[in-house]
């Protein structure tokens, strides 16, 4: 991942498409399964996916975008599940 996050924040955007071919449906499992909905966590992913972008210049350890990026779904989903709730 060390490289694609590198290239992706140079501006590449066949990296973040490889990063998120790479790691989507491993997050669309976890956020599945915080959500216990398939439409929440569909949503949710896509919502993850689009911080993770915008936010990925500000990822200075290369070689940690899995766990940044399911610290983004965590937050995702806590943010969606505290929606429904209320």
């Amino acid at each position: 991942d060390e490289v694609l996050v590198r290239r992706a924040q140079r501006g590449e955007p066949e990296a973040f498409r490889a990063l998120f071919e790479r790691h989507v449906l491993a997050v669309r499992r976890f956020l599945r399964d915080l959500l216990r909905q398939n439409d929440a966590a569909d949503d949710a992913t896509q919502e993850t996916f689009t911080r993770a972008h915008v936010q990925l210049p500000r990822l200075g350890e290369h070689d940690r975008f899995r766990p940044w990026v399911f610290g983004i779904a965590r937050n995702v989903a806590f943010e969606a599940r505290w929606v429904r709730h209320h």
